[in-house]
């Protein structure tokens, strides 16, 4: 029997190592003690055990799955990472550049990754026991179905098919880094159901994800419906953004954020920002 992996990173150590400093190591902004560290992506956003359905008899079967996929995966982001480093500083040829580079076999990654990292997180999971506080599913059943592995399983199968169903619009910074979190994959829209996770991911026009892919791009994916103009932009779009853009998209991480922001060094904004958001106020 092969070794077991205990530590189980929900969000992958590979994607966390494009925000590295020389010396290999990530910044993390723990928002809820207003205090910073740096570690290696290997000890950050993991936990033991956490994808095992029976934490007691461990398997590895949703780990497996998850590395295999980000074996996959990573290929990609490889790609654009090296990209980043060696784009153009004149954005516009960096973004022709970039859109150049990326083939349909690296929109389907893209796509994988994401419908992967929208409901593999504890976050998300979290969010969805909320949502079923309602429900008349009985605490057993819901504990069942809220299981780390057996939620990231079939969550994936229920959004896949519309992730990959969608389009993407990559931002290229100009200067200013994209930072990431804890829960990088997320909803945007103001929608009456908040939006309701998974549910409306790909099917309402009106709702988009995003997801930071390195410190010099970020993703936006929509539906082809999205607006009268999306239905005849190609797959993929490149676009160029300013500082302020990167700005704005940066402080829709940290809202997100369960407790970690990530970065490639110290950002005292991070804690501006966090201290006004609902979570810590609540958490407060």
């Amino acid at each position: 029997m092969s070794k077991l992996t205990r530590r189980q990173h929900y969000v992958p150590d590979f994607y966390l190592r494009h925000w590295a400093d020389p010396k290999g190591n990530v910044t993390c902004h723990d928002i809820l003690e207003r205090k910073t560290f740096t570690c290696d992506p290997t000890n950050a956003l993991v936990q033991s055990y956490l994808y095992e359905e029976d934490p007691s008899q461990p398997d590895n079967r949703i780990e497996n799955i998850l590395s295999s996929m980000e074996g996959t995966c990573s290929l990609t982001f490889k790609k654009l990472f090296a990209q980043g480093l060696a784009a153009s500083t004149d954005d516009r040829k960096a973004a022709a550049a970039l859109k150049s580079l990326i083939t349909d076999s690296d929109a389907d990654n893209l796509c994988q990754f994401a419908a992967y990292q929208y409901m593999r997180v504890p976050g998300a999971i979290d969010q969805k026991a909320y949502e079923l506080l309602p429900s008349e599913i009985g605490e057993a059943e819901r504990a069942h179905a809220l299981n780390p592995g057996r939620f990231v399983e079939s969550g994936y199968a229920y959004v896949r098919d519309r992730f990959k169903a969608m389009k993407l619009m990559i931002f290229v910074s100009p200067g200013r880094e994209f930072i990431t979190c804890d829960w990088p994959c997320f909803d945007m829209k103001d929608s009456p159901d908040s939006p309701l996770l998974g549910e409306e991911i790909g099917q309402n026009p009106k709702v988009v994800c995003y997801l930071p892919l390195t410190p010099r791009f970020c993703a936006v994916f929509f539906t082809a419906d999205f607006s009268s103009a999306a239905s005849r932009v190609p797959r993929v779009v490149v676009s160029p953004k300013t500082d302020g853009v990167v700005k704005n998209q940066n402080t829709l991480v940290i809202q997100k954020a369960e407790r970690f922001v990530v970065a490639s060094k110290a950002e005292p904004y991070v804690f501006q920002i966090a201290a006004k958001r609902k979570k810590c106020l609540a958490a407060a």
